[in-house]
């Protein structure tokens, strides 16, 4: 009877959506119970003293989900506040058909803008790779940070490439051209888990690597013109678009510029992606 009044003043709690009062902050137990959320709404207030609720829910924006939400009482007050931390369950596998592009002839060092290009038209956007370089790629050839222009001419074998930064504005400045709506984000620094989610929620990610997974190393290092930091290329640098993974064969499935639709072992994948500093550009 306590358990289900418990869960009752939980219910009350998510469909109000404000803070409450409590005597006793359920103290030492756990309840479970299905409710569907709006978007990313999430409060995050510190905690004190806290005892924990699981709480299972469908969310329509992901594929699976936990999410742990901790019931918490200040040491002075007796107010109740909802912190919440979410952990994501991936299907097994998944796989977002589209369109490939090969990166070749036409631009043998273009791969970022051509992964960029992949992902454009599977949003709908009817354009292609050499409009994107000619028109929305920030390019030079001086010495400037490959997080802010792409270093030399994607159209020749000698071009060098650009980082995450670059591809980000590249798209914004295709989307505020052609009236998108979409957000695009640099999530440098995910985690490949991360990167399967992005993926299990059917979003392709444009992501760092190296070509046919060869190895790298430093080739080059440069003080950068235009913002003064150190600058480091990595030899065999490349731009993919993770399209798919499968976890019970620990593989991941690539639309990549260089070979086109391919399948990888999902430790190399994520080797290479973590020696090129976890770079990677989602729009949604």
């Amino acid at each position: 009877m306590r358990k289900a009044f418990a869960s009752l003043m939980l219910m009350l709690l998510f469909a109000a959506g404000i803070l409450f009062t409590i005597g006793i902050v359920f103290i030492g137990r756990e309840f479970s119970l299905s409710w569907n959320p709006e978007k990313d709404t999430e409060s995050n207030d510190n905690i004190l003293q806290a005892q924990t609720v699981s709480i299972y829910k469908e969310d329509p924006t992901h594929s699976a989900t936990q999410s742990t939400y901790t019931a918490t009482k200040a040491s002075s007050a007796l107010t109740g506040f909802i912190s919440t931390q979410t952990e994501y369950f991936l299907p097994k596998k998944r796989y977002i058909e589209m369109k490939n592009i090969l990166q070749r002839p036409e631009l043998p060092t273009g791969c970022e803008a051509t992964a960029l290009t992949i992902v454009l038209n599977h949003l709908g956007y009817d354009v292609d790779k050499c409009t994107v370089v000619d028109e929305y790629l920030p390019k030079t050839t001086r010495q400037y940070s490959l997080n802010t222009h792409f270093i030399g001419n994607p159209y020749s074998k000698s071009g060098l490439g650009c980082y995450a930064p670059v591809i980000k504005t590249t798209a914004e400045r295709y989307l505020k051209a052609a009236g998108g709506n979409q957000q695009v984000r640099n999530i440098t620094g995910a985690s490949a888990h991360e990167l399967y989610r992005h993926v299990a929620d059917g979003n392709p990610v444009i992501c760092w690597t190296t070509i046919a997974m060869l190895d790298t190393y430093v080739s080059y290092t440069w003080i950068a013109e235009d913002t003064g930091e150190s600058v480091d290329f990595y030899i065999n640098e490349h731009a993919t678009v993770l399209a798919g993974y499968d976890m019970n064969k620990k593989t991941v499935t690539l639309n990549d510029p260089w070979k086109g639709k391919i399948t990888y072992s999902m430790d190399l994948f994520e080797k290479r992606y973590s020696q090129l500093g976890k770079q990677a550009v989602l729009i949604v």
